[in-house]
């Protein structure tokens, strides 16, 4: 059985292992990745966010006539210039942006034919592969193979509020999968013993689950060593917002104790918003909003914020026009930001036109090709990368 088709029909490995579904791992032998000291902590917006709502063309008449209730009033607008505007959830990215530490990559999409599939589309956003049926391998799996950074093992990655290893899937880089919930592990080796006992020693199955066991155990020593104070006194706060302040917290202080590990990804969910979006996308933004406050926040205090920034996907963006739901359906270009102390602020390609779209859709001149391109070389200082793509300047 090859490894590859083992993982895949096997992802319930680390449950037969005793290890509860708040943490798992994979293993591989692994360079130490850390090529230049930087760090990459990404957030995930799932479901698709709408960018008209988000980066907000306010000064354009078009964008009340296809949102005619859909649209952000003028006055509630934090205007960047005279025709863009962020959304009113938006106070401390507005801020920061107005200090250079945001940059803004207008009208991103995949490169190629649309998809409009939640899962198909994220698949390829994160692999950069269209034939799934093929290959799965994730982008960044992919960048560690060509660069030959397979000689060590070690953790990677740490990932919150993923079901699968998005990037790094296929050749599984050492990656830790870890729930939004904080709990301690609990491997049970007599389990493990027993398998052990049960089936011989050539058995490659066996021998690679012993393999993600010692990952397991390596994972476990690195999270029940961060210790983040969980007291928050602030009695203003909601609960989702205490929640979000106690996982950057986690975050960066997990990055702080394991200076080796250059990725984190976080995984927010509930983007999708088909109906009744004006209400549920300010809660969304808030959120989100807040994430990124207090991760540079955290950043900055254990000074990791000159070697990390912050950067954002979504699988899609969403139509231009709202629909009879209020909401919007699946579109194609969208927004992402890229945020730090060491980021070139400002927007970067072009803003799409409201009048000149594809079909429903807005048109797309800039691709995530260009955007990982960008952080793999000129960022994390990888020597190739495996896709072709154009520079963005925000490093």
């Amino acid at each position: 059985m090859k490894r590859r088709k083992f993982l895949q029909k096997s992802m319930g490995a680390a449950a037969i292992l005793g290890v509860p579904s708040c943490l798992q791992a994979k293993s591989s032998i692994v360079e130490k990745a850390q090529i230049s000291g930087k760090k990459v902590i990404f957030i995930r917006m799932q479901g698709a966010n709408d960018f008209l709502n988000t980066l907000i063309p306010f000064a354009d008449t078009q964008y009340k006539k296809i949102r005619p209730k859909l649209h952000i009033k003028n006055d509630k607008v934090l205007k960047i210039n005279e025709k863009l505007g962020f959304h009113p959830s938006l106070k401390n990215i507005y801020s920061l942006f107005k200090e250079k530490k945001v940059g803004l990559i207008q009208g991103i999409a995949m490169s190629g034919k649309p998809v409009l599939s939640h899962f198909k589309a994220m698949d390829i956003v994160e692999s950069l592969n269209r034939d799934l049926d093929t290959t799965a391998d994730g982008w960044l799996a992919k960048v560690y193979a060509l660069n030959n950074k397979n000689k060590e093992k070690n953790i990677k990655a740490i990932m919150q509020g993923f079901q699968d290893l998005g990037p790094f899937e296929g050749n599984s880089h050492g990656v830790m999968l870890a729930g939004n919930h904080f709990t301690s592990l609990n491997v049970n080796n007599k389990k493990m013993q027993m398998m052990t006992n049960n089936h011989e020693n050539n058995n490659e199955a066996l021998n690679h689950i012993l393999s993600v066991q010692e990952t397991i155990n390596e994972g476990k020593k690195k999270l029940m060593g961060i210790k983040v104070d969980m007291n928050l006194s602030d009695k203003s706060l909601k609960w989702f917002e205490k929640r979000i302040i106690r996982q950057s917290k986690f975050t960066v202080e997990f990055l702080a104790k394991n200076k080796q590990v250059p990725w984190a990804f976080i995984s927010m969910n509930g983007f999708d918003t088909h109906k009744n979006q004006l209400a549920t996308h300010q809660k969304l933004l808030h959120q989100f909003d807040l994430l990124v406050f207090n991760l540079l926040k955290s950043l900055r205090q254990k000074k990791l914020s000159q070697d990390t920034i912050i950067v954002t996907y979504s699988e899609f963006g969403r139509r231009a026009a709202e629909n009879a739901s209020l909401g919007t359906d699946h579109g194609t270009a969208g927004l992402s930001f890229v945020v730090g102390d060491k980021v070139k602020g400002g927007l970067f390609g072009k803003y799409p036109s409201l009048t000149d779209l594809a079909g429903q859709n807005l048109k797309s001149h800039i691709y995530f090709e260009d955007m990982y391109k960008t952080l793999t070389l000129d960022w994390m200082g990888f020597k190739k990368f495996p896709f072709k793509g154009s520079n963005i300047p925000f490093i």
